[in-house]
């Protein structure tokens, strides 16, 4: 999941608020077409990040790709997207905080849980968000240049799973043990694992197409929890599911209906 913030330069934001929404749109659409344009590129490699209660820590590699050097903030957040970094209390500690990554280059990340962290559930998964904002460097200019530009950073959000030592379950193997039921109008899906099961699409045919019954928010099933869905055809034969596995690669399930 990607977060944009747009940063402006140069700009009369007192005048942006004096026009009406049309003025506003063209106004914006201006900066686009007349400014230069930075971005950020540095990745986080992987979409998830899982960690083993009885390790010590985990590192996050981000790199960045571009031919410019990118700063980048880092921190962990409990749920809460809007929460300011230094407002945040969780059972981690995440070091460097903020860090230059050069051109073609790495920077690990390295996660390490507090003795707070003890106090986390034992029998199933806790969930955290790991948050990593870059900000690409200001464009070259000449010499007494008043050139306008307009400086584009993405905030990236992953999850970070906490797994305490004591559930002796497969994660691998977790959204094959999920529960499928037929309820009137609804399919509702049971997991009975101590894992969190992220599941983007569930199709259902109809005639010739396949029906996604998912938003295009996902469906995030914690453990030990239900939810429903709405169906959206009789046809209940040959319905399967996308499930995003232990290293974030997706994979296809056939749907067994009890």
């Amino acid at each position: 999941m990607y977060y944009f913030d747009f940063i402006w330069k140069r700009v009369e934001f007192k005048k942006l608020e004096s026009m009406s929404g049309n003025l506003i749109k063209k106004g914006l659409m201006a900066i686009l077409f007349f400014s230069n344009i930075t971005y950020s590129a540095s990745v986080i490699m992987g979409t998830r990040v899982v960690y083993p209660s009885n390790t010590n820590d985990v590192m996050i590699e981000i790199r960045n790709d571009s031919e410019e050097p990118s700063l980048i903030q880092a921190w962990i957040d409990d749920g809460d997207p809007k929460a300011l970094p230094e407002q945040i209390s969780v059972p981690f500690v995440l070091t460097p905080p903020i860090s230059k990554i050069n051109p073609k280059n790495s920077q690990f990340l390295r996660i390490m849980a507090l003795p707070a962290a003890k106090q986390l559930k034992k029998t199933e998964e806790s969930i955290f968000w790991l948050n990593v904002v870059d900000i690409p460097p200001k464009p070259k200019h000449s010499a007494g240049s008043q050139q306008n530009y307009m400086q584009i950073s993405i905030r990236s959000r992953i999850k970070l799973f906490y797994r305490p030592s004591s559930i002796s379950d497969d994660a691998l193997h977790a959204a094959k043990k999920l529960k499928w039921m037929h309820r009137g109008e609804h399919l509702l899906v049971k997991n009975p694992t101590p894992f969190y099961i992220s599941i983007p699409s569930v199709f259902q045919q109809d005639g010739h197409r396949m029906l996604d019954l998912v938003s295009s928010d996902g469906l995030f099933l914690k453990p030990h929890s239900e939810q429903k869905l709405s169906l959206q055809s009789t046809n209940m034969s040959n319905m399967r599911f996308i499930s995003i596995n232990e290293y974030g690669a997706k994979d296809e399930i056939l749907i067994r209906i009890e």
